[in-house]
């Protein structure tokens, strides 16, 4: 299988447009939602608890609760666009059984075509 160029110069692509929103929001990835994720995780293991009546050792609790780091976010985010974008190349292939590289031209000119109205201006 010959993965097309498209495809893999898209994930530099995609975490380029990553470092540009983290930057223009100037705000890290995950820093809005650590402590309430940090809270449903506690909550979770003291439930554990009760019900099994154990007590987690705080150590094991510490390990659990320190969430995702920018770097996991950023490897996350990119390996679901990556994901999404060769399975949509994929559904392309099976449709009109051409190379993946000549779906994945397809399926990009497909997107700009749907963004822009017949006049050549981008919809509104």
């Amino acid at each position: 299988m010959i993965i097309p160029d498209i495809y893999v110069n898209g994930g530099g692509v995609v975490v380029s447009y990553f470092e540009w929103v983290k930057n223009i929001s100037h705000i890290r990835f995950g820093r809005v939602e650590k402590r309430f994720q940090e809270q449903k995780i506690l909550d979770l293991v003291n439930l554990l608890d009760e019900r099994t009546k154990t007590i987690t050792d705080p150590e094991l609790i510490g390990k659990i609760m320190h969430g995702a780091d920018e770097e996991d976010l950023t490897f996350s985010g990119l390996e679901d666009a990556m994901r999404n974008a060769f399975n949509e190349i994929l559904s392309v292939r099976k449709k009109i059984k051409k190379s993946f590289r000549e779906c994945a031209y397809y399926l990009s000119l497909q997107k700009i075509r749907k963004f822009y109205t017949t006049d050549g201006f981008p919809k509104r």
